[in-house]
């Protein structure tokens, strides 16, 4: 997906892709995405509650496709604080076996390590896979609510007839 990108993605009628071609990604973005336009159209006049319930249904079924999305992401933020450690690791040698016959502090090391461009790089792929984490988290956490006010429309126009 793109960065920092929430238009929903809308689908010219007659331009569809069947899902079986689409990746997992694809797949998921594309569920997100129709949740969202229903959303869109929920809030701007009723809604049908057979609709209701069908869309309730697609909010669970992106809930479990992103799961499995969100299981990469995590893993690959935690490969990233591994990262940090190894460069952090690699570059404090380096500093060490450089200064020769002069004895750096473990201060002054701890120090070069921090300001090094690699740990430097390092720590910002770890910030952006761990912001990368949360978005999804928290998208996670809306299609939850939108199951639930979805479910909650079908209910009560059930109820109203």
């Amino acid at each position: 997906m793109e960065e920092n990108n929430w238009d929903p993605v809308v689908v010219q009628k007659g331009n569809e892709v069947p899902e079986e071609l689409l990746t997992n990604a694809e797949l998921t973005e594309n569920l997100i995405s129709k949740v969202m336009l229903e959303t869109a159209k929920a809030h701007k006049e009723k809604y049908d509650a057979e609709k209701a319930e069908k869309t309730a249904a697609m909010c669970l079924d992106a809930r479990m496709h992103l799961s499995k999305f969100i299981e990469d992401v995590e893993l690959r933020a935690k490969q990233s604080k591994t990262e940090i450690e190894r460069v952090e690791a690699e570059r404090y040698f380096i500093y060490k076996d450089n200064k020769g016959d002069k004895k750096a502090t473990e201060q002054a090391l701890k120090q070069y390590v921090a300001q090094d461009e690699f740990v430097i790089e390092a720590n910002k792929q770890c910030a952006k896979a761990e912001s990368e984490l949360k978005k999804w988290s928290y998208l996670m956490d809306c299609l939850k609510d939108s199951f639930y006010y979805f479910k909650s429309i079908a209910t009560k126009n059930k109820l109203d007839y």
